[in-house]
Parts: C-alpha cells; sequence; structure tokens
C-alpha cells in the first residue's frame, strides 16, 4: 500500500469457531485501542456504493466510512486540503475528503474543490482535503473516490444502525504496531481484549467469536483464497510458456555449441581449462538472458497499460495495480539468471566432454547432441500441448456459455437501481416511489413489464439465508442451512421466462399484512420434501435480524443458474419484496424489442419521478456478464499462452530436423549415392521429426488429462476429459509440425551426392 511503513501495518478481523475474518463494531475497536498496548493505534474503514451529486449530475461512486484517525495512522498526506478532524466520531463534521483520481475526473482537478460542498446520499459534505495521488484507499483492489468519518454515518448511510451500537459490526480493522511490538503479542492482547466482552444471546448454539490479527499486505482474508488460486493458475500458464521458451533457447545454444567444438577443442589444445570454458559459456548465456529479460520487461510495462485499461463489467471498482515497479524488476532479473542457470547446463556439458583429438581429426561425435535435442523438443511439445488442451477447453466453455440457456432470459430488459434507500427515504416513501416509477415505465412504448429485484440471477450481487422446512428439529439446524435467496415483485417470473413448474406466482395480494409466502426452486422443493408436494407445505426463514418467520410454499419454478453457468443446481428460495423489505431493490424493465432505445425515455422518467435518484441504466444481459469473467480472463491468457508455446515449439522442430540434416550431409549423399530415392530420404527425415513431435503429443495428452482438472470450476457443459479438445490439440500440433518438417526434408530428398561428398 502507498502509506508510510506498510510493513508495521496489520489487519485484526472477528472470527466465529476459528473461521471467517469478519468485521467489528467501532465500540469493540475502541476497546481495541485501550486495551493493547502492542499497538499505537487502531482503525476501522467499509467500503460503500453512494450518489454523489445533484440534480441530472447524480452518480454512484464508492466511498469508504472511516474512522478520524484513518488517513493520520496509515500516513497518508493530502495534495490539497488536510485530512479528516481529529475526534470526528465524538464531534461529528459534514467533511469529506476526494481521492486524486476522482478529484480529477468528476471536478475536473478543481484547484479550489476545498471548501466546496458536494451531495453525499443528498446530505452536504464539505470538501476538506484530497489524498495523494495513486492512494485508492485500504481494501486491496478496490478504487475508492471519496472517505467519510464514522460520525457521520446516519448522514452518509441513511438507515444504519447507530455507530455506538456494539451490534453494528461494519468497519473492517487495521492497526498499527507500537515500536519493538509483534504480531503474535498483538494477537495475544486483542484475544484477552475480545474474551472480555458480554456474552450475547444468539441462536447458533456451540459458536465461539475471537480475534485474528494477521499482516495487512495482499487482498482481504474474506477474498483471499480464490484470488490467489485464480492467480496461482495464470502464473503457472506463464510458466509453462517459460519452459518452452527456455527449451527452445537451450535448443539453439546447443547447436551453436555443436558449430564450435572445433573451437573449444583449440581453446583446450592451448591450455584452457573446462571450467574455464563453462564459465565463457554460461556468461555468453547470461548476456542473452539480461538481453531478454530486458526486451521482456520494456514490453511488459507497455502492456500494462492494456490491464490498466481493462475494467470488467461486475459491479465494483477494481483497481488493478499493475506497475512495473522495483520488486517485479527484481523478480524478472532473478528469473532470467535462474533460467540461465537452469537451461545453460546442456551447452555446458556438451562442452565439457569435448575430447580434443577426436574433434581435431575431424569425428563428429553428434549422437548425444541430437539425444539431448531431441529430449528438449519433445518437452516443448509436451508443454505446448498442454497449453493448447487448455486453450481449446477453455475455448468450448466459453462458447458453451453463450449457448447454455441459465433458466431465464436476460436478452431484453434494463436495469436501474433507483437506491432510495442512501437518500434517507423510509420504507413507505420507498415503497411509493416505487409504485410511481414502475406506473411510469410501464406507460412507456414497447414496455411489457416492469418487475424489481434484489439480486440479479448471474451477477455480482449474491447473499445468503437460513432457509428449513418447519419440522421440530428445523429451528435448531435452520442456522446452519443457508440458502440462496432473492426477494421479488408480482410478474417476475413470467418476465424473465423462468417456467412455473406448480403452483403459482406472487400476486398483487401477497402484501405485508398478509400471510407469508414463498415460491421455491426444483432443487429445494425435492431436498426438503423429497417424497411429497411442495405446494402448501411451511417452511421457516430467518431474516437478517435471526427472527424466524414462517411461510407457505406457493410455487415451484425452475431452476436458474444463480452464481455460475452449468454448476450443480443449489436449493434457492424466492420472497415477495411486498412482505419483505430492502431498499436496495433494482428495477427491471422488459421490453418487446432490443431494449436499448428505451434508455433516454427510462433515464427521463426516473429524473422526473426525483431528480436526485441516480439514472444509470444498464443491459441486464450485461449485468449477467459477470459470471463469464474469470472464463474470459483465463481463455485470453490460455489462448495466448498456447499460440506461443505453439510458434516456439514448431520453431524448435524445425530447428532441429534442420540441423540434423545438416550434420548429416555426408550421410544423405552416401545413401542417395548408394541408390536411395528422393522419397525415401525425405521420408526418413520427416518421420524423425515426427517421432519427436509425437512423443511429446503423447506426454502432453497425459499431462494435460491431471492439468485439466485445474479448470474445473471455470468450464461450461464441456467435461475435464473432452475428446474434442484432446484431439483438436494433438492434431493441430501434428498439422504445424509436419509442415515444419517438411521444409528440411524437402532440401534433404534434393541433396547431389556428388556436391554433398565433395563439400566433406
Amino acid at each position: 500500500m502507498p502509506i508510510r511503513d506498510p510493513s508495521r501495518l496489520v489487519r485484526i478481523g472477528r472470527t466465529l469457531n476459528g473461521e471467517q475474518f469478519m468485521p467489528f463494531s467501532y465500540a469493540e475497536l475502541r476497546d481495541f485501542t485501550e486495551g493493547a498496548p502492542s499497538l499505537a493505534g487502531v482503525l476501522g474503514e467499509q467500503p460503500q456504493n453512494v450518489l454523489l451529486g445533484a440534480g441530472d449530475d447524480v452518480r454512484q461512486e464508492w466511498m469508504e466510512v472511516v474512522t478520524s484517525n484513518y488517513f493520520s495512522l496509515l500516513g497518508v498526506p493530502m495534495s490539497r486540503g488536510t485530512v479528516l478532524p481529529e475526534n470526528g466520531e465524538r464531534d461529528p463534521q459534514a467533511v469529506v475528503v476526494l481521492s486524486y483520481g476522482l478529484w480529477r475526473a468528476r471536478f475536473a482537478a478543481d484547484s479550489g474543490i476545498v471548501g466546496r460542498t458536494v451531495r453525499v446520499n443528498g446530505h452536504p459534505f464539505t470538501v476538506v482535503g484530497v489524498a495523494r495521488d495513486g492512494f485508492t484507499g485500504t481494501f486491496t483492489g478496490f478504487n475508492i473516490g471519496l472517505w467519510v468519518p464514522a460520525g457521520m454515518l446516519a448522514q452518509a448511510l441513511p438507515g444504519q444502525l447507530p455507530l455506538a451500537d456494539r451490534h453494528n459490526r461494519f468497519l473492517m480493522s487495521f492497526g498499527r504496531l507500537a515500536p519493538g511490538a509483534s504480531l503474535a503479542r498483538a494477537r495475544v492482547e486483542l484475544t484477552a481484549v475480545a474474551a472480555r466482552w458480554p456474552t450475547e444471546p444468539s441462536t447458533r448454539g456451540g459458536e465461539r467469536t475471537g480475534v485474528d490479527v494477521r499482516e495487512a499486505s495482499g487482498v482481504h482474508p474474506l477474498i483471499a483464497t480464490i484470488t490467489k488460486a485464480f492467480f496461482a493458475l495464470m502464473t503457472g500458464i506463464v510458466g509453462l510458456v517459460l519452459l518452452v521458451a527456455c527449451a527452445n533457447v537451450a535448443n539453439l545454444m546447443l547447436a551453436r555449441g555443436a558449430g564450435r567444438r572445433r573451437e573449444m577443442a583449440m581453446r583446450l589444445s592451448l591450455g584452457a581449462t573446462r571450467m574455464r570454458l563453462a564459465q565463457q559459456l554460461l556468461t555468453e548465456g547470461a548476456v542473452l538472458a539480461a538481453l531478454g529479460g530486458a526486451a521482456g520487461t520494456l514490453l511488459a510495462i507497455a502492456l500494462c497499460r492494456l490491464l490498466v485499461a481493462f475494467h470488467p463489467a461486475v459491479g465494483i471498482p477494481i483497481a488493478l495495480d499493475v506497475q512495473v515497479d522495483f520488486t517485479v524488476l527484481v523478480f524478472a532479473a532473478v528469473v532470467s539468471v535462474g533460467t540461465t542457470l537452469a537451461f545453460g547446463l546442456a551447452p555446458v556439458r556438451q562442452a565439457m566432454r569435448t575430447d580434443i583429438n577426436s574433434v581435431l581429426k575431424g569425428s563428429a561425435g553428434r549422437a548425444g547432441r541430437s539425444r539431448t535435442a531431441s529430449v528438449l523438443v519433445a518437452v516443448q511439445v509436451a508443454v505446448s500441448t498442454i497449453l493448447l488442451v487448455g486453450s481449446a477447453l477453455l475455448s468450448r466453455s466459453l462458447l458453451n456459455s453463450r449457448f447454455l440457456s441459465p433458466g431465464f432470459d436476460s436478452t431484453h430488459a434494463l436495469v436501474i437501481s433507483p437506491e432510495p434507500g442512501l437518500l434517507g427515504y423510509s420504507e413507505e416513501r420507498t415503497r411509493a416511489l416505487w409504485g410511481r416509477l414502475t406506473t411510469r415505465l410501464e406507460a412507456l412504448p414497447r414496455v411489457e413489464a416492469v418487475t424489481l429485484a434484489l439480486m440479479i440471477p448471474l451477477g455480482s450481487r449474491g447473499d445468503q439465508m437460513a432457509v428449513a422446512p418447519t419440522t421440530e428439529e428445523s429451528s435448531a439446524l435452520a442456522q446452519h442451512r443457508m440458502y440462496g435467496y432473492n426477494l421479488v415483485s408480482p410478474r417476475y417470473f413470467s418476465a424473465m421466462r423462468i417456467g412455473l413448474r406448480a403452483g403459482r406466482e406472487f400476486l398483487a395480494t401477497d402484501a405485508a399484512h398478509t400471510p407469508d409466502v414463498a415460491i421455491v426452486s426444483e432443487t429445494m422443493a425435492k431436498r426438503f420434501w423429497p417424497a411429497a408436494s411442495a405446494l402448501g407445505q411451511r417452511v421457516r426463514v430467518f431474516d437478517r435480524a435471526d427472527v424466524e418467520r414462517d411461510a407457505e410454499v406457493v410455487g415451484v419454478v425452475r431452476d436458474v443458474s444463480q452464481r455460475s453457468l452449468g454448476a450443480t443446481p443449489e436449493p434457492f428460495i424466492y420472497l415477495p419484496s411486498a412482505q419483505w423489505f430492502r431498499a436496495d431493490m433494482r428495477l427491471q424493465i422488459h421490453s418487446s424489442g432490443d431494449p436499448h432505445g428505451l434508455a433516454p425515455a427510462v433515464r427521463a422518467a426516473v429524473r422526473e419521478t426525483d431528480p436526485e435518484l441516480p439514472t444509470e441504466v444498464t443491459m441486464l444481459e450485461e449485468e449477467t456478464a459477470f459470471a463469464r469473467v474469470p472464463i474470459k480472463v483465463a481463455g485470453v491468457v490460455f489462448t495466448a499462452a498456447g499460440a506461443i508455446g505453439l510458434f516456439l515449439a514448431v520453431i524448435g522442430v524445425f530447428g532441429v530436423v534442420s540441423y540434423t540434416v545438416a550434420q548429416q550431409t555426408r550421410e544423405i549423399g552416401i545413401r542417395m549415392a548408394l541408390g536411395a530415392r528422393s522419397a525415401q530420404v525425405g521420408g526418413m527425415v520427416l518421420r524423425h521429426g515426427m517421432r519427436m513431435t509425437a512423443l511429446g503429443i503423447a506426454v502432453g495428452l497425459v499431462a494435460a488429462a491431471g492439468a485439466a482438472r485445474l479448470l474445473r470450476g471455470l468450464l461450461y457443459g464441456v467435461g475435464v476429459a473432452d475428446p474434442l479438445s484432446y484431439a483438436a490439440a494433438a492434431l493441430l500440433f501434428a498439422v504445424v509440425s509436419a509442415l515444419a518438417c517438411y521444409v528440411p526434408a524437402r532440401r534433404a530428398s534434393r541433396v547431389a551426392p556428388a556436391v554433398a561428398l565433395r563439400g566433406e
């Protein structure tokens, strides 16, 4: 992080039975500050989506609610103005600090920004500072645009519990180690503080809360596992390409060394030691590696701009830190030196075994080199085959994802998020707003239906709640049975083309004053009532406050892909938005044709209803594209790596076969003089090249069968042992390698015996 002494910063998280890494309340952070002398200070932060601006200039931005010591404890200077005022929680002030990027993009780098008033969720805040360039917050990977003090929680985020409420655990925490203090000591002190907290009544019997302290570097522990796994896969792919390239260079160095056998023998005969020859060859390899590493680093610096420009539609402000800094340069240097030592040993070993007498007498002694070269080529082909198989699997998976039905229709709808709760709307005002908007939007031409939904299938938002059938043991077990859910309005299922298997949809009569009802997916119906109809059954649902509510099942709908395409269906429950209130519902406008032309009219309808509401409109199809982002990234990397690997491997095959033909010119001349036909000679050379390729392909296919298991979570509609993908990769390599062998084979078939023997 671009902060003062980042190595002394630690993350603090609340654990449940030794797992997870959850936030704390403000009161709990104050306990840490007073009871943990190993920490010089404790801060809290929480990223939130907010509305910035007023009138026609309302846009959604990402903000962090932070404790007032946030910038001072991190040591982040301001490029303009000052940091948040100290004791901001005890003396709340409506102030805000802007990020450097937001100041430039949204306020045109206005030099008079300090002291100006901006509206955050409809409330006026005074700008007191602009953070230094490059600082985008402490939630790694997020691009935060503004920061407000936690003392203004009620104004910045209406509807939240009071800041002083110990149950309002929303602050992710950092601490700075005091001079001489250790992370282990801080963990002991914080655990002791947490042990003194009063025991809270809980419906989850046997749960133990605790405190975990970790280094602050890297991404947040909640997403660290999946992030590290994904980038480990990417690093492995690039590593395979490096292996192919190094094997190729080793082959070239072997060929060059074979051509210098007489030179090496002459040096030895004049008194040079074999160790001196080895040093010379390794030095030459190091120079080659340094030049290649430098060129690659310069190319990487240029390509980093493409990565920075990559902003997938995932609904969160991704900030990719891909600068080529000192650490990356050191890594590149280490890789260059390491590959030199690893792959430069083959020509060194060849030089160390040089027989002075035989070389100076003209003996070829080339068989050993040919075997080594063939092995290196087979390695290149095998590794490249792994990459090609992975590329084929991901390409088929991406193609399938476009045609694989997710169980709903997303092609003719727009999505808008009014976010009235951020403006302080009460439940009554919010419901009235939804009613007015629905009426206005349904009156637009080509609009078939307007529905409300909390979640969008395959979108970036997801949540779970405890659900269980109302049996005797359900109350004790329900908190351990978490299932996905969605809050939707009437006509949602027909508008989304989600098939109704039994019962009915939600109706306008399913209101707040009527008995609770629910609709379940086919999988949930089979899970809860395998031998009976789900209709008329009752489920017990636990809301956010752990309050039990019983609902009658009035419908069963088709399973829908909620988190990823092609995954095994999981139990899912739908609840009527009229009975379960959430202010962050999203409006879906379903049209009879292309919905793009409706966007201006939708924005106008929202502005007419309330000018303070945001008017950003997106396509429902774009929202559901979130599930395809990982496979797209992996597919691009795999395809690029496979293409590079194929190119390098084919060059290796061509080089070895060409060199073999050059070395065997005399032998070929003798064969031709003794009556061998051109086709026989060409076939001999072609078979030599294809034997290496066939061996590499066979080994690569076997290795790919094991490596493909790492891609299981990215494959849709195709198995890890898909025969078509393996056959396509093998066939492509065989055809391209045959073409690479054809040129030297054709040259060998045209050798003139007299010319070849005279040359020897």
